[in-house]
């Protein structure tokens, strides 16, 4: 009988240990769905950029075709206008991998504390493992011990030939001085002892 407890407090230590593991399991795979997130954004951002440019570029492109069409020379306000746009489609890629950048590093501070979580519980896990491992061995040693004292005790009043129990707190009468403050005079007080 004495298997049962042991391999109670085990399955319990087991059971916590292990799902520490399992929650660290998941953390890491939540860390990995963050840091892919974080590629995918910088990349995004990058293919934002370049489709900015690659725009801006075609626009400059037709914007010389028209003006050699219509023969007037690149200078002038034409220019200036064909300058601004190029440095407008500039500033909207930068903008997109800006804002890229800042999704990015979002998703890495996700990954990284899903990671520390994942690790907080591997060893919030093996320390609770620990604390009822022994935790039940205390209590199982605690049991053993009592289970000891109650088998010593009946012994002794069964060898003794008095059946009362151990247990049974037992009535004695301690004498009072003869003068007390009241005016009691030699009385007795019961004190029960266990």
């Amino acid at each position: 009988m004495a298997f049962l407890p042991a391999a109670a407090v085990a399955l319990q230590a087991a059971s916590q240990a292990i799902g520490g593991i399992q929650q660290n399991k998941a953390m890491k795979g939540v860390a990995r769905v963050e840091t892919e997130n974080a590629r995918l954004s910088e990349l995004s951002g990058a293919l934002e950029a370049t489709a900015s440019l690659r725009d801006d570029r075609m626009a400059a492109g037709a914007d010389f075709a028209a003006m050699g069409a219509s023969g007037a020379a690149f200078g002038g306000s034409t220019s200036d206008i064909i300058i601004a746009q190029s440095v407008e489609a500039q500033m909207r890629g930068l903008q997109a991998r800006y804002a890229a950048a800042g999704e990015a590093a979002q998703a890495r501070q996700r990954a990284a504390d899903a990671k520390r979580a994942g690790k907080a519980a591997l060893v919030n896990g093996f320390l609770g493992a620990a604390t009822s491992a022994v935790q039940g061995i205390a209590s199982m040693r605690a049991d053993a011990r009592r289970a000891k004292l109650g088998e010593s005790a009946r012994n002794a009043t069964m060898k003794s030939g008095n059946p009362v129990r151990a247990s049974t707190p037992i009535r004695r009468s301690i004498p009072l001085p003869r003068t007390m403050p009241g005016g009691a005079r030699n009385r007795s007080v019961g004190v029960y002892s266990g």
